[in-house]
Parts: C-alpha cells; sequence; structure tokens
C-alpha cells in the first residue's frame, strides 16, 4: 500500500504539477519560486520528521547540499526557467529523458546494468510521449526556444544525478528526515543564485493573484513536500530507474487532467500515444524471473523444525 500511494503522488500528483509551474512562473521569477516552495515544504517535512527528537540531525548536511543542488537548484530552477520561454507540453517531452539520464548515471556509478529490456522500454516510451505531444500546438507566431529546451534538458540530467548520487550516497537517516535537508539545501542555493541573478529586484512587481497563490500552494504541498518525499523513499525501496519512471506517466496525466479538468479533446492520438508509453513503462517496470518452487514441508518435518 505504501509503495502504491508513493508511485500515485510521483505519477499522478507531479503529472498535475505542470499546469501550475507554467501558471506561476510567467508572474513570479523561476529560481525564486524554486526557493521558496522547496524551502517551505523543506521545514514543514523537517519539523514533522524530527518531532520526536530533542534536536535536529547535524549528519547528512553535506550529501543533502549535493543532492539538493543537483534537485533543486538544477532540476527545478531550470525547469522553471525554461517553462518561462517553453509551453508545458514540449517540456513535459523533454522531462520525458529523465529515466534515460538516470540509466545512464547509474551505469556510470556502477548500481545499475544497462538491459535490451530496459532500452527498449525507454525507446518505446519516449515514442509514445512524442506521438502524444505532436504537433504541439506550436505555430509560427510561437517557436520553440532553443535557450528554453536546452535549460530543461541539462534540469532533467541534473534530476538524474541527483538520483542516483542520494541513491549511491544513502545515510542511516530516515528518507524523510533526508529529504528534508536536501529540499531546505535546494532552496538555500536557488534563494542565492536567484539574488545573484537580480530576481529579488522583481519581487516588488509581482502580482500574487489568487490563481497564482493557489498554484505555489498547490506545488509547496503536492509537488515538494508529498513528492519528494514519496520520491525519496521510493529510491530506497525500488531504485533509481524504476522511480524515474514517472517521467514518463507525467505527460500521460497532465494530457487527461487537460481533458478532464479544462475540456481539452482527446483524440485517437492521444489514446494510442497513451497505449504506448505504458507499453514502454511496462518494459522498464516488469522483469520476466521464474518463481523459485516453494518448498515442500512434511507435518512431521515442521514439527521437527519447530
Amino acid at each position: 500500500m505504501l509503495l502504491l500511494a508513493a508511485f500515485f503522488v510521483v505519477y499522478i500528483g507531479w503529472g498535475s504539477t505542470f499546469l501550475a509551474a507554467r501558471t506561476i512562473v510567467l508572474t513570479i521569477p523561476p529560481l525564486l519560486v524554486t526557493a521558496v516552495r522547496s524551502g517551505i515544504a523543506g521545514i514543514i517535512l523537517l519539523l514533522v520528521a524530527t518531532r520526536n527528537q530533542p534536536q535536529l540531525p547535524r549528519q547528512g548536511w553535506g550529501h543533502a547540499a549535493i543532492a539538493g543542488s543537483l534537485f533543486f537548484l538544477g532540476g527545478h530552477g531550470l525547469l522553471m526557467s525554461g517553462l518561462t520561454q517553453v509551453p508545458s507540453g514540449i517540456a513535459a517531452v523533454i522531462e520525458a529523458a529523465v529515466p534515460a539520464w538516470i540509466l545512464l548515471f547509474a551505469r556510470l556509478a556502477g548500481i545499475a546494468t544497462v538491459g535490451a529490456r530496459q532500452l527498449a522500454g525507454i525507446v518505446v516510451g519516449m515514442t509514445g510521449i512524442a506521438l502524444l505531444s505532436a504537433p504541439w500546438e506550436v505555430g509560427a507566431s510561437a517557436p520553440i526556444s532553443p535557450t528554453g529546451s536546452v535549460e530543461i534538458l541539462v534540469s532533467g540530467a541534473a534530476w538524474g544525478a541527483g538520483t542516483v548520487y542520494l541513491r549511491r550516497f544513502r545515510t542511516a537517516l530516515p528518507a524523510n528526515v533526508t529529504a528534508a535537508q536536501a529540499l531546505l539545501c535546494g532552496a538555500l542555493a536557488s534563494m542565492a543564485v536567484s539574488g545573484l541573478l537580480g530576481e529579488w529586484n522583481q519581487v516588488a512587481r509581482t502580482d500574487w493573484t489568487p490563481t497564482v497563490a493557489a498554484a505555489m500552494a498547490y506545488l509547496i504541498v503536492v509537488g515538494s513536500l508529498l513528492g519528494f518525499a514519496a520520491y525519496n523513499w521510493l529510491l530506497g525501496e525500488v531504485g533509481p530507474v524504476t522511480a524515474g519512471t514517472y517521467a514518463f506517466v507525467n505527460p500521460v496525466v497532465a494530457v487527461l487532467i487537460g481533458w478532464w479538468w479544462a475540456g481539452e479533446e482527446l483524440t485517437a492520438r492521444v489514446a494510442i500515444a497513451t497505449a504506448i508509453t505504458l507499453s514502454g513503462l511496462y518494459l522498464l517496470l516488469v522483469e520476466r524471473r521464474p518463481l523459485p518452487p516453494a518448498p515442500f514441508h512434511s507435518p512431521t518435518q515442521e514439527a521437527i523444525e519447530s
């Protein structure tokens, strides 16, 4: 049940945050958004995780600084910046490369092997995502920004590197404490770079409408607090490659939410692309291993062993 709940959060929850993120970054500077959402979520999670402890943990902050910078300054920060120039559908397509980045870094770190089944799953999944988003509803009046696309691509690489790093250098601390430390460190790094880029000077000109405030609250609770805590826990339970398959499901979720919430048309192309994407997910997740034969215990043998 915990596995199902965690996958639900990173599959469905994270898939629903693209629209919220796009809404915010058109008004609030992107790195400042990253710093605020990560910082508030990190404080809440750390207080909850250490509520029965006399003092905050002193160990693990060095690893958290590296992982947090990769996840939030590099991953979320560059994604938010890219979303100011690239439509959310295109961003979802580019972010679908995250499992490939994770697999590459995991292979380099020696914690995963690349098999034909996994490679096929990545190819099939990304094919489905490309078909899902084509023709991306971008005309000549709204060309795709090469700079924004590169930012989102690099953000996926940073997230993949952070995933493998956190898996490779896990501490003895509980998963929720580790997640809180990474969120806080990532928030501090994002806030520092935000100041260097002059984003603090833009705060007075931001327009915190009810829609923007609601989107920020949604990103904090679902995107950062619940989402990253669940993702960090999954890294220890199922490994980085399986946990990273959320990148294939998120765009599918975004399309379905658009159909249900915004009344977007659900065409045959969308249905076929969804099926292809889920087929790639199946290839990545399911390993065909023969079940071991069940041991036979006679009543007499069980009595002797007991």
